[in-house]
């Protein structure tokens, strides 16, 4: 028998597993806020929405870069001032216009962050700090 051959059954297995994961529906999907960014010609950062509402426990919140030229930081682009146990894991960036963060909205109250973000030619960096309403009514 050639590796090949030994190696088709453990992976024909594997994408049949991964087939079958994929099409079990999602229950219960996490509620998620799109929050849209964009920087200025002057290299004024601008949110939308401003502040963040969080209403609804384990909330994903989604940061969208809108503006060519920039990326989110590879690392610790979203990061809050005193996360207590409202956020219990650090963002992520899953692309360069893309970071994540989750927030389990457990607690009301106002939340300090900063976001960081890279000029994709300099290398410079902006650092902005808005806010994130847990509870907030419109």
């Amino acid at each position: 028998m050639n590796p090949f051959q030994t190696l088709r059954r453990p992976l024909a297995a594997l994408f049949t597993a991964s087939a079958l994961i994929s099409a079990i529906p999602t229950a219960h999907a996490a509620p998620v806020v799109y929050v849209d960014v964009r920087v200025g010609a002057d290299e004024q950062v601008s949110f939308s929405p401003d502040p963040v509402a969080v209403k609804k426990p384990h909330t994903l919140i989604v940061f969208r870069l809108k503006t060519a030229g920039w990326a989110f930081a590879d690392e610790g682009a979203i990061e809050v001032s005193e996360p207590g146990t409202q956020f219990p894991a650090a963002s992520w960036t899953e692309q360069a216009d893309r970071a994540s963060l989750l927030d389990l909205m457990s607690e009301s109250g106002q939340f300090k962050y900063s976001v960081t973000l890279v000029h994709k030619k300099t290398g410079r960096r902006l650092v902005i700090d808005p806010v994130i309403k847990n509870g907030a009514d419109d």
